[in-house]
């Protein structure tokens, strides 16, 4: 369906910019990439809530969207305690001279690391896009929702008729 091919494609985009992200040290470069990878956010995200919000029912959709509100701003929290000594201690030595990847297309250097990681975020983003719609479970979200948009056609308000107290007009 759309929403899944929307995900797939805004993930694939997103781990792309991230891992060229990851190549430079131009701060032009870093600007471009950064502002198109979080422009690959909206669609990505829109296409996400549209399934999940199908497939919860009503009643619960406050408690699952808190529950997934903490789990992703506890997983911002473990990224800012873990990237910066992951980048330090065990990619930024690798990464000197005379360490075990110098000859990559990271570069060499002191701020190398953390361009080491983005590019290791990259292709896991890329990877989660070709793995998304291969997931049985996901393919079935997506289903339901065009099963629910194929049973709810027809069944709308039309201009000119009144919903409760109100008229429809366009």
């Amino acid at each position: 369906g759309a929403h899944l091919t929307y995900i797939t494609c805004f993930l694939a985009a997103g781990g792309v910019l991230i891992f060229l992200l990851g190549t430079t040290t131009s701060i032009l470069a870093i600007g471009v990439l950064a502002f198109a990878f979080f422009m690959t956010l909206p669609p990505l995200n829109t296409s996400v809530e549209v399934i999940a919000r199908s497939s919860i029912p009503n009643e619960t959709q406050g408690k699952i969207w808190g529950l997934m509100g903490l789990v992703s701003q506890l997983g911002f929290l473990a990224a800012y305690c873990i990237a910066g000594p992951l980048a330090d201690n065990v990619f930024n030595p690798l990464l000197r001279p005379g360490g075990a990847l110098v000859d990559g297309i990271i570069g060499v250097g002191q701020s190398r690391g953390i361009g080491l990681m983005f590019g290791l975020v990259g292709i896991l983003l890329i990877l989660i896009a070709v793995v998304t719609p291969r997931v049985r479970a996901i393919r079935v979200l997506e289903d339901n929702l065009k099963e629910q948009l194929a049973t709810s056609r027809g069944t709308g308000v039309h201009e000119g008729e009144t919903v409760g107290d109100l008229r429809v007009e366009v």
